[in-house]
C-alpha cells in the first residue's frame, strides 16, 4: 500500500486485511490513529515518519516483538494484545505512553 499523497489523513483503519507488514505510510505525516488489528503482522516497522501518531492498534496479529515501536515517540495508546509476545521491547522509549494493552500474549 502506498499512501504518498495522503498528508492530510489523520485516521486510518486497515484492520482485518490479512496484512503481513507495515509499509507505505511515509506520506501520512499527520496520521494520529492507526488501526492494524486482526492482520498477520509479525514485526513493527515503517512507522518512523509518523511523528504525530497518538494511537497504534496491533492486537490480534502475529507479533513476535515490539522492537521498532520506540520510533513513535508521540504514542500515547498502544494495543498489542493477542499476539505472540514474550516481552515488551522499546516500550521504555515511549515517554508519554498513557495506555498499554498487552494482554493474552505468550
Amino acid at each position: 500500500m502506498n499512501l504518498v499523497s495522503m498528508s492530510n489523513l489523520t485516521f486510518l483503519d486497515l484492520s482485518q486485511n490479512a496484512l503481513t507488514s507495515i509499509h507505505g505510510l511515509d506520506g501520512c505525516s499527520n496520521l494520529m490513529h492507526l488501526d492494524l488489528d486482526h492482520n498477520r503482522i509479525t514485526r513493527i516497522g515503517g512507522l518512523a515518519t509518523l511523528k504525530r501518531l497518538h494511537t497504534l492498534r496491533l492486537s490480534h496479529n502475529q507479533l513476535i516483538s515490539t522492537k521498532g515501536v520506540g520510533d513513535c515517540l508521540s504514542l500515547q495508546v498502544l494495543h498489542v494484545s493477542h499476539n505472540h509476545l514474550s516481552s515488551l521491547v522499546d516500550i521504555d522509549k515511549l515517554g508519554i505512553l498513557q495506555s498499554l494493552n498487552a494482554s493474552s500474549n505468550n
